[in-house]
C-alpha cells in the first residue's frame, strides 16, 4: 500500500469524520494533506486544505450565527447565509474559495 493510498482513505472516507470532535477531524485533514504531500499527490493534498479551511469557517460561522453550518457543503454553506441575510459573510467565502459568478449567482436565486 502506498502513502498516496493511505492519505486516501483518510481524507476521502468522511463517513466516520461527522461523529468526531471537531478538533479530530482537523487533525485527521490534516494528516492526510501531509500524507497525499510526501506521496506527490499535490491535488489530492490541496483538496485536503480547502476541506480543513471550509471546516475552520463553518465552525466560526456556526459560534457568531447560532446556526449549524458544519458539514454543509461550500455552496449549502453560502447559501445558508445568503437565506440569514449574512451577505458580506457570504461574499467573503465566495471570494476566499474562488467561486464563480456563475455558481453564486445559482445560489442566490
Amino acid at each position: 500500500m502506498s502513502i498516496g493510498e493511505i492519505g486516501f482513505g483518510k481524507c476521502n472516507d468522511e463517513s466516520n469524520l461527522p461523529s468526531q470532535r471537531i478538533e479530530s477531524r482537523f487533525a485527521s485533514l490534516l494528516s492526510a494533506q501531509e500524507l497525499y504531500k510526501k506521496g506527490k499527490n499535490d491535488f489530492i493534498a490541496s483538496l485536503c486544505e480547502e476541506q480543513h479551511r471550509l471546516l475552520k469557517c463553518q465552525q466560526k460561522l456556526e459560534q457568531k450565527c447560532n446556526q449549524r453550518f458544519v458539514d454543509l457543503s461550500l455552496r449549502d454553506t453560502i447559501k445558508t447565509l445568503l437565506l440569514l441575510k449574512e451577505n458580506k459573510l457570504a461574499d467573503g467565502l465566495r471570494t476566499d474559495f474562488k467561486v464563480s459568478e456563475k455558481m453564486y449567482g445559482g445560489v442566490q436565486k
